[in-house]
């Protein structure tokens, strides 16, 4: 029986808050520092939710080779955040790879901004003229595209847009793809972007946490971007390894009994060959949501016991940044674990689907064995 190739993780791309590209944000996320600031994007008069976090500093000249006509905010930050991850994994794109190297890329909302001001403009002044250039720009798969794009990449491509785990899921099928043999390299992760539509539509439902209550999300942003390679591939070219993806697990919580959670959970772990007892940190889904949050509180009290390991709940800090959120706390884990130990990170959607995932952090382990 041949053994399935073992999936690296060599490159990251954060774009946050907390810090764009992987030192900034790693300090960001060690400085302890609250995030959540009032929202200087677009006015929130009259709205009892005036709080979010946003990114801010970001110099897409950077990142690109070439200034662009327009973009949707969610997709200059899928556009810097692949850049990153290219550049901290060391890897250059050229026309003997790029038909191996491939992106999967999730996003609950996509350029909701983008197709706000198209519809707006449609509506008002009638198709004739309504604006070509936005409708191409406001696809849910538009941050991808551009991506492929941008960087030439000829290989896997998929968009994925499932809610809070978007992005885990985008992550989690990356690593099948690999084991599959699809393709060597994937970049994989999630990206979203705050705009006043999202923001007042949130705030009317009640999912936002009012100016002084601690009962809802602080809506966030930003991209998380991974380069996930076989481990012979990242061998073959003498790359840096930051950690192996060794385990997903899926499930379904729609009571919130925190079992889905749970068999998610236990799932990726058995699926990586690690106890529970092995694991060092976890990095929870925790937004503010009552019902979800204990629901996760209850799958962790019920797997773990009293060797519960670190419990980090980043999104206290960094907001709820939606697709982005487990593809950061998944680069969070590299700066707050030891070499070789275990993390796993969770992603749980309002709607009551889960998605865990379970690394190793061990730099060039997988690449030297």
């Amino acid at each position: 029986m041949i053994a399935e190739p073992q999936v690296v993780l060599t490159g990251v791309g954060p774009v946050s808050a907390a810090g764009i590209g992987r030192d900034e944000f790693l300090r960001g996320v060690r400085s302890g520092e609250d995030f959540v600031a009032p929202v200087s994007l677009f006015p929130t008069d009259g709205l009892p939710c005036s709080a979010a976090v946003e990114v801010k500093g970001l110099n897409l000249g950077e990142h690109l080779a070439s200034e662009k006509t327009y973009l949707d905010r969610c997709s200059e930050f899928a556009l810097a955040s692949a850049s990153l991850a290219l550049r901290d994994a060391g890897l250059t794109l050229t026309d003997d790879n790029r038909h191996r190297v491939g992106v999967c890329l999730g996003s609950a909302y996509g350029c909701l901004g983008t197709m706000r001001t198209f519809y707006e403009r449609l509506l008002t002044k009638g198709a004739k003229f309504a604006n070509s250039l936005l409708f191409s720009h406001s696809y849910v798969n538009t941050p991808i595209s551009l991506v492929a794009i941008e960087f030439g990449i000829q290989g896997f491509h998929c968009a994925y847009t499932n809610g809070l785990t978007s992005g885990l899921t985008a992550i989690a099928h990356a690593c099948d793809v690999l084991r599959s043999g699809q393709a060597e390299v994937l970049l994989a992760g999630g990206t979203d972007a705050l705009c006043e539509t999202l923001f007042r539509a949130l705030c009317d439902a009640g999912t936002l946490a009012p100016d002084g209550s601690a009962e809802g999300w602080r809506l966030g942003e930003g991209s998380g971007v991974l380069v996930l390679e076989t481990a012979e591939h990242a061998r073959a070219r003498g790359a840096r390894v930051l950690a192996t993806f060794a385990g997903c697990g899926m499930a379904n919580d729609l009571e919130f009994n925190g079992d889905g959670v749970r068999r998610a959970m236990q799932q990726a772990l058995a699926g990586a060959g690690i106890s529970a007892a092995e694991v060092d940190s976890l990095y929870l889904s925790a937004n503010g949501t009552g019902v979800s949050d204990g629901a996760e509180r209850r799958a962790v009290d019920e797997l773990f016991g009293e060797l519960a390991p670190n419990c980090h709940a980043l999104k206290q800090r960094l907001g709820e940044p939606l697709a982005a959120g487990g593809p950061l706390c998944a680069i969070a884990a590299l700066g707050e674990t030891e070499s070789g130990s275990a993390a796993l990170i969770n992603s749980v959607d309002r709607g009551g689907g889960c998605v865990s995932l379970a690394l190793r952090r061990g730099e060039g382990a997988a690449a030297t064995s």
